[in-house]
């Protein structure tokens, strides 16, 4: 048995993507900050970091560019993006108008799209991101909290 390491476990064309959802989430969010003052674009890195696969990361990478105004699902086309990440970005991304009920049951029509909304949402409630906690935060932790264990239990099903 040996000891090397593959070269990557990333074909060519995945890490192009890849590297390309990094630069796109850079232009995004780089210079911006979330609502508890930490720059944005670690938000996004770390939803892409924890994903199976290149599509997956890719996706979380690039998951708040579209909802933010930043991009359109036709700027991810033009830029050589698989049609399987625009997919799952158009399915995270919320539209305008639209309830949280709503959302969280687009998301969950597609198991790529709950994966990547789960690590997005576990970020999310990770309150050492947090400098305070208020009342405001509480309901959101508890929205994010029934959503995260709505598109866990049903991808489980899935399995």
């Amino acid at each position: 048995m040996s000891n090397t390491l593959p070269i990557s476990a990333y074909s060519r064309q995945e890490t192009v993507y890849i590297e390309l959802a990094i630069r796109f989430a850079m232009d995004a969010h780089g210079g911006k900050t979330d609502r508890y003052g930490n720059p944005a674009v670690l938000h996004a890195l770390k939803v892409g970091l924890g994903t199976p696969s290149a599509v997956e990361m890719a996706a979380g990478f690039l998951h708040d560019t579209v909802e933010t105004g930043a991009l359109t699902l036709d700027d991810l086309r033009k830029a050589g993006f698989p049609d399987e990440v625009v997919s799952i970005v158009d399915g995270l991304t919320r539209r305008a108008g639209e309830d949280w009920e709503t959302y969280i049951c687009r998301v969950m029509e597609s198991p790529a799209a709950m994966r990547v909304k789960l690590r997005d949402l576990e970020h999310n409630l990770d309150a050492r991101r947090m400098r305070s906690f208020g009342p405001d935060d509480a309901e959101r932790f508890e929205r994010y909290l029934q959503a995260w264990i709505r598109i866990r239990t049903a991808l489980e099903e899935f399995h």
